[in-house]
């Protein structure tokens, strides 16, 4: 009887090998049961990013045309802009508003009665606390450009290739889930094309930003903000002459107009 039951063991520890013959058993060594448990519902693999979100459209307009905004500046605001040097930003020929609701459509339309022309959109969102920047006009060589610094200095600088741009930083304002304060101002980003990261790393930390053109406000989704040039300066050498003219063909000008579509 005990040789039987021997046997009948033996027998089934064969089939048992025989059955996991070719199978690799996991390695469990240091592995915690919590590693292996299926997640609950109540983990999050990914937080979700916020951003604030805005609208970029640009806009053509015929240089002898400018006056023409005078009846659009009458209803946009100026109060809730923060200018970081007001004098700079007028001696280099920046105008910004602010405006909400049906103003935006008395823009758009003034803009068209105008012979303006609308050249582009683009969707722009901005991670909280964090700052994107929009191309405006791109260098393909060096240029030698002035600008009038704080305290009503002139100054020139020597940049390209590269890109003149609009550098927005967006951040929401706490205990609030629709206001946001944002940032802007332009700078200059060299080109790091076809360089090496360790590089081009390096060419990106000789921007140039033109902080005493730079402002801030508050929005909400609805709010915008136009900006553009107080006259036509056809003289690219000039910083608001390269920012808000355009190149080649009839003289013309871009305005801009920044719209908050929501903070996510």
């Amino acid at each position: 009887m005990i040789r039987h039951f021997q046997i009948a063991v033996f027998v089934y520890a064969a089939l048992l090998a025989g059955c996991n013959k070719g199978e690799r058993q996991p390695d469990l060594k240091g592995v915690k049961i919590g590693d292996i448990a299926p997640m609950t519902g109540n983990k999050q693999t990914n937080q979700t990013l916020k951003t604030i979100n805005f609208d970029f459209v640009t806009f053509e307009l015929p240089a002898e045309k400018i006056g023409s905004l005078n009846e659009v500046w009458a209803v946009l605001k100026t109060e809730p802009l923060r200018l970081a040097d007001a004098n700079a930003f007028a001696e280099n020929s920046f105008r910004a508003g602010a405006g909400q609701g049906a103003a935006l459509d008395r823009v758009v339309s003034t803009i068209a009665s105008a012979g303006g022309k609308k050249m582009g959109a683009t969707l722009l969102l901005v991670p909280d606390g964090q700052a994107e920047t929009l191309n405006i006009v791109r260098l393909s060589g060096r240029t030698i450009l002035s600008y009038v610094a704080s305290g009503g200095s002139l100054q020139h600088i020597d940049i390209g290739p590269g890109t003149l741009g609009l550098r927005i930083t967006a951040r929401k304002l706490a205990g609030s889930r629709a206001l946001c304060n944002i940032q802007a101002m332009p700078v200059f980003s060299p080109s790091t094309e076809g360089l090496a990261p360790q590089l081009a790393a390096r060419v990106r930390a000789g921007e140039f930003q033109f902080t005493p053109v730079g402002f801030g406000l508050r929005m909400k989704p609805g709010d915008f903000i136009l900006l553009a040039p107080q006259q036509h300066i056809a003289d690219r050498s000039k910083l608001g002459g390269l920012f808000f003219a355009t190149p080649a063909g009839k003289p013309s000008v871009t305005v801009l107009l920044l719209i908050c579509t929501g903070v996510v």
